[in-house]
């Protein structure tokens, strides 16, 4: 099969076209998937640098969410068969022809939504839902405000919130993200780099927002505490400052607010339960437009989007 290996760590550079062995046939409990269509997010980035926490030694195939059909079933498993078209995930190899992923880890792809869209699903969407409906009890009517808004999750974040029925202001650096926020559905789009404080007070009447989910951190998350109504919630999927773990981050904010909520969903909230959530959320929203603002690449296997700045994510396919 052929694979873009990472042969070194660095940018998109380091990765090349190889012929490599196919996967062994799936074991108990996976699913073998002919993949057609790979998302491409932050983590693969980082997984490239060599800067993730799980740190594969190059040569390795990258890659952690994937569309495409089974072509075949380990043993024990009943919810697929040959033929199915599935949304997968990775722990490595997204990035090749075929790929093994866990049949748990898998969802079937709704009638309306392409491989395409599935590819760049399972992680922008699974985020979002998590963070907003499981932690932050996202409820009709919340005002939600949402950082980073333009990239992948972001764009993901705002329709979900959008789809249960919140108000919505999302926050962007430039004219050209401001504007594609706007377009999936943002009620307000704003710059947080200047009194956001300000301009949320303004565009709430003074109540503040009920739900924030920042991705950004360090003083933008100082800012978005003071944002907040009364004992809602941050939700903080960003890398915490290097004299503060989360805990104490978290406790700083607690004391503040009584509010914070990491985005690590619990073990209790994983177990078992990833593909069920992986199904309403894309019960959900296999109406709404294509997943994550990404960019298709329609035979590229050198993603560039993260590292120029550009809005939304990206999907590369066969």
């Amino acid at each position: 099969m052929k694979a873009a290996v990472c042969e070194a760590f660095g940018g998109p550079e380091v990765l090349a076209l190889r012929e490599m062995p196919d996967p062994p046939p799936p074991g108990p409990g996976e699913v073998q998937v002919r993949i057609a269509a790979r998302g491409v997010q932050y983590v693969d980035v980082l997984m490239l640098a060599g800067k993730y926490q799980f740190r594969p030694e190059p040569p390795f195939i990258p890659g952690n969410e994937a569309a495409g059909e089974v072509v075949a079933i380990g043993e024990g498993v009943t919810r697929f068969k040959p033929g199915d078209k599935v949304m997968s995930r990775h722990r490595l190899g997204a990035f090749a022809q075929l790929g093994n992923s866990r049949a748990e880890n898998c969802n079937p792809v709704p009638t309306g939504m392409s491989l395409e869209q599935a590819a760049v699903f399972s992680g922008a969407y699974h985020t979002a839902y998590h963070a907003l409906v499981q932690r932050g009890r996202m409820k009709q009517g919340d005002w939600v405000l949402i950082h980073g808004a333009a990239g992948g999750i972001g764009i993901a974040a705002i329709q979900v919130a959008k789809l249960f029925g919140a108000t919505v202001i999302a926050t962007a650096s430039t004219d050209d993200k401001r504007a594609a926020c706007i377009e999936e559905g943002a009620d307000y789009a704003i710059d947080y780099r200047e009194g956001l404080r300000d301009k949320i007070k303004e565009l709430t009447n003074d109540r503040g927002v009920d739900i924030v989910y920042d991705p950004i951190g360090s003083t933008v998350f100082d800012e978005s505490l003071r944002c907040l109504s009364r004992r809602r919630a941050i939700d903080a999927a960003h890398q915490l400052p290097a004299d503060q773990g989360a805990r104490g981050y978290r406790r700083q904010a607690w004391r503040r607010h009584r509010a914070a909520a990491g985005n690590r969903p619990r073990q209790h909230e994983t177990a078992g339960r990833a593909g069920r959530t992986g199904q309403i959320a894309a019960a959900h929203l296999a109406s709404l437009p294509a997943g994550t603002g990404g960019r298709r690449d329609p035979g590229g296997h050198r993603p560039q989007g993260h590292r120029q700045g550009r809005p939304g994510g990206v999907i590369i396919s066969s």
